[in-house]
């Protein structure tokens, strides 16, 4: 039987001790493995963003019949508070809403899904949150959140209400499946099968014309153009106009309350009214000015 020499019990002990040195200084810096499952991830290829050392990384979404997984990886320090923006399809009702994790001193950290419409908050979720680390996870049960499974999903992610957005390009896809999903890529359709339908609309012309301008403007707007709704013409010539949306008002009387919500939710700086009076009057005009953010 052989017996190790003193030499070598040093080396071995010594290596021991620089491993645990090691894995002390990886341990500190917080960096922590990607989740074990990611569908669909969003990579932040510029490394900057407008929220400073708090912008994102990177992302992950999984989406089952059953359950909505979302997670984020952050630049130290991680933020207060990060959300998901949510463009849902079931049936053919579209609907949008907001994932939120908040993180505040003296609170417990919360999870929560809110329709963006009525700011009504539609079920609490589970978080996992660690001081170290720099990736954050929620999980929503779908049934309790959405009353059912989603047929369709698309995806933003974003720091606090107004900071680093990604991608900044628009919407991602998420197969309804957890199956895999590229980045800003809409997922395959199955073999035999037609991709699922899309439908922006509501209950009303004003109600189609809200779902739009969310969709076409998930971050907001500078200004919104307010058109006739009876009459074509208007909206039609005002569709070279970029700033903001088109959004289609009666020719006079209260604004219906579908425009009323959208403009709050975009917070434009200006409406502008597409005709003279005869096409939009002066106190349609001036309801929406008053709502302006």
């Amino acid at each position: 039987m052989s017996h190790a020499t003193p030499v070598r019990r040093w080396l071995t002990a010594g290596a021991v001790v620089l491993l645990i040195a090691v894995l002390t200084v990886v341990q500190d810096r917080g960096v922590q493995a990607q989740p074990d499952s990611c569908p669909v991830r969003l990579l932040d290829g510029a490394g900057t963003g407008s929220a400073g050392g708090q912008d994102l990384i990177e992302g992950c979404v999984s989406l089952s019949a059953t359950s909505l997984d979302l997670a984020a990886q952050f630049r130290d320090p991680a933020p207060g508070s990060w959300r998901v923006h949510l463009n849902t399809m079931q049936g053919t009702s579209s609907t949008n809403f907001d994932a939120v994790l908040e993180r505040a001193t003296g609170i417990p950290p919360r999870a929560y899904i809110i329709n963006v419409t009525n700011e009504q908050i539609t079920c609490e979720g589970n978080l996992t949150v660690e001081p170290q680390d720099r990736w954050q996870y929620m999980t929503f049960d779908v049934q309790a959140c959405f009353g059912g499974a989603l047929a369709f999903l698309q995806v933003i992610f974003q720091v606090g209400s107004n900071g680093d957005i990604m991608p900044n390009d628009g919407w991602v896809d998420v197969p309804a499946d957890g199956s895999q999903g590229g980045v800003n890529d809409p997922p395959p359709a199955p073999p035999g099968t037609a991709p699922p339908d899309l439908r922006l609309g509501g209950s009303s012309r004003f109600e189609t014309s809200a779902a739009i301008a969310r969709y076409q403007f998930p971050r907001g707007a500078t200004e919104v153009y307010l058109a006739r709704a009876d009459a074509f013409p208007d909206a039609l010539s005002g569709a070279a106009l970029d700033a903001g949306p088109i959004l289609l008002v009666p020719q006079c009387g209260d604004l219906p309350a579908a425009i009323v919500d959208v403009i709050r939710t975009l917070q434009p700086s200006r409406a502008i009214a597409l005709g003279g009076t005869g096409a939009v009057c002066q106190a349609v005009l001036d309801e929406a000015n008053a709502l302006l953010g």
